[in-house]
């Protein structure tokens, strides 16, 4: 395997890569700008780089990496780690909608969408200072009856490829979204979670469709590596509930 291969495997994985000198690789995904909309953190992130023998895998800027003999066991070693931390974000339980497209300026129409429905509101004091975009945006909308929140988060990766997610959390006190697991791991279920997640998103589609193309939505994972619809899919009814 050489370094075009591993970049390969990784896009297929889902994450977004790039190659730097050294040699080294990173690769990112879920990317999200600040609460303020002007900066911009990774979800999830890791380096592989060319050591003397060996090459050093170093996940969520780690100072801490580990060694591998070969490039591949590294990539396979990403690849594991990556699904772990899928699991964990983003069960198949919650029914995250995630979605690609290509578009030049897809934030106002996204924002315009969701004050339509009157599920934000654009405060405008920010509008008087010139407020733009920077890096993508994250939007909050709160469904207090349900008790949760549901997250939005939209980001490019490069040129006018953007990727976006639509997630649901229960509202804890305060206002803050949490997802809560059990002791090994397992995700509480939350039977609304799908439901207001893909409410959400097909607000948001027709949105999308005036302003950007190529446009694919899943369940659970990213429509590059794996399967994909031209639309928000809708979500498996509860089995309790049939």
């Amino acid at each position: 395997m050489d370094l075009n291969d591993a970049m390969r495997m990784l896009r297929a994985f889902g994450l977004f890569v790039r190659s730097e000198p050294g040699p080294t690789l990173i690769a990112v995904a879920d990317s999200a700008s600040g609460a303020d909309g002007t900066g911009v953190g990774k979800q999830f992130s890791l380096s592989i780089q060319r050591a003397t023998n060996c090459w050093v895998l170093r996940l969520n800027s780690s100072a801490d990496g580990e060694e591998f003999p070969e490039l591949e066991d590294a990539v396979l070693r990403a690849e594991r780690a990556f699904h772990d931390y899928r699991e964990l974000q983003s069960p198949r339980v919650y029914g995250d909608q995630f979605a690609r497209f290509e578009s030049a300026e897809p934030l106002p129409a996204i924002e315009a969408a969701l004050m339509n429905v009157r599920w934000i509101q654009r405060d405008e004091a920010l509008v008087e200072m010139g407020l733009i975009f920077v890096g993508g945006a994250n939007f909050r909308i709160p469904f207090d009856r349900e008790r949760r929140i549901v997250l939005v988060v939209v980001s490019p990766s490069r040129n006018d490829d953007w990727q976006l997610t639509v997630k649901c959390c229960r509202q804890a006190i305060g206002g803050v979204p949490i997802r809560g697991q059990e002791p090994d791991g397992t995700p509480h279920p939350d039977d609304l979670a799908p439901e207001l997640s893909y409410r959400v998103a097909a607000v948001l589609h027709p949105a999308l469709a005036q302003v950007a193309s190529n446009i694919k939505w899943s369940v659970h994972h990213d429509p590059t590596c794996g399967p994909y619809s031209t639309e928000p899919p809708r979500p498996t009814p509860s089995p309790r509930r049939a």
